[in-house]
Formats: C-alpha cells, sequence, structure tokens
C-alpha cells in the first residue's frame, strides 16, 4: 500500500476514493498533517490513481466524481455479497470427514478382518500354501514335465475363477506392510464408507 498524496478535505477525498473504486483500484483514506491522504492498495495502480488524482486536483467539480459515491456504494455491497455467498457455499471437508468418519463402517471392517486372517494363514507371505494359491492372480503352480505350461491368471479367470481379479489384495508381505495399509483402509475406507455408503468401498 502506498500514499499516493493528499487533499484538504475529508468530504473530497472520500469522494475521490469512490471514484478510484469505481475504476477498480482499491484505496484508503486517513488524515494526515497535510489534510487527508489516500493510500492506494494495489502497487500496480500507482500510475493510474497519481494521474486520476491530478485531474482531480485540477476538477474537483467534474461531473465525473459527482456520482461516485453511489457508484462506489454499490460495489460495496455487491463485494459483501459476493463475499457472503462464497462463505455460504464453503465446506469445510475436513470437519465433514472428521464428522462422517466416526461409527460402524461393516464393510471396511470386514476387508481389514479378512485381510489379517489370511496374513495369519499365509505368514504374512511367508508361506505358500493352498490358501495363497487360491488368491493369487496366478497361483502357484510351477512348470513341470506333466504340465510345462500351467494356466496362467487370466486363462483361470476365464475358466470361473474371477474372484482372483481382487483377492490379491488380500495379501500382504511383510508386518509394515500390512500396517501400513490396514492404516489406510481404516482411513480413507472408512471416510469413505462413512460419506458415500458401504458400496462406494468396494467399488
Amino acid at each position: 500500500m502506498r500514499e499516493i498524496g493528499s487533499l484538504a478535505g475529508e468530504v473530497d477525498a472520500r469522494r475521490f476514493a469512490d471514484y478510484l473504486l469505481t475504476q477498480g483500484i482499491q484505496s484508503t483514506v486517513e488524515p494526515s498533517r497535510e489534510g487527508w491522504a489516500v493510500w492506494v492498495h494495489d502497487e500496480n495502480a500507482l500510475a493510474a490513481a497519481e494521474r486520476h488524482l491530478a485531474h482531480f486536483r485540477e476538477h474537483p467539480a467534474d461531473e465525473r466524481y459527482q456520482g461516485a459515491a453511489r457508484s462506489a456504494a454499490q460495489l460495496r455491497d455487491d463485494e459483501v455479497r459476493k463475499r457472503q455467498q462464497a462463505a455460504d457455499n464453503a465446506i469445510d471437508v475436513r470437519a465433514r470427514w472428521r464428522n462422517t468418519a466416526a461409527g460402524w463402517q461393516p464393510v471396511t471392517t470386514i476387508l481389514i478382518a479378512a485381510t489379517l486372517v489370511v496374513g495369519v494363514f499365509s505368514k504374512l507371505g511367508g508361506e505358500r500354501n493352498r490358501l495363497v494359491g487360491l488368491l493369487l492372480f496366478a497361483g502357484l503352480e510351477e512348470p513341470d514335465a506333466a504340465d510345462p505350461h500351467p494356466p496362467g491368471g487370466f486363462e483361470r479367470i476365464a475358466k470361473g475363477e474371477v474372484w482372483r481379479l481382487f483377492t490379491p489384495m488380500f495379501l500382504h508381505f511383510g508386518l509394515l506392510h500390512l500396517l501400513f495399509n490396514m492404516f489406510w483402509m481404516q482411513r480413507l475406507g472408512g471416510s469413505i464408507e462413512a460419506r458415500k455408503g458401504a458400496g462406494s468401498v468396494c467399488f
């Protein structure tokens, strides 16, 4: 904010400030030793404001300044309405999600429980047993003399094992991997379920 000069009377200073506002220049009028100082808010508008001030000092009765107060008042009212509308339309997402995250989220809880059960029975990926084979996308079979080309994941799914599209998400390899994913499942999945419903967690 920069002072561009001063005017002797308060009435003239405020009328000039109103005129500046109609030109899109925000300003403030304050008493000073020389009279009433005019401060311009935007540094980029200084040159234009100084030109307006020079003209005002020479032609204070110019008709362009006569209706400035009324026009400026309308602009201020419009700005107040815009701010009020923006405040009414604003949504505190953090508060909303905090509020909706509380309560019972059955799908999220079931998914976490299922993941923990799989983690126990697979020993966090350390044991490749039948359960792990059923949950993996492509199974555990390796090529051998009897079957050099065991079916891949897409072949198994085409034969009806469609659960393999989803069940790999229950497998975790290591305690940190499991805990990190369960934390985010509870935080993010629980918030989504509480806000959007149980089906949103799955889809």
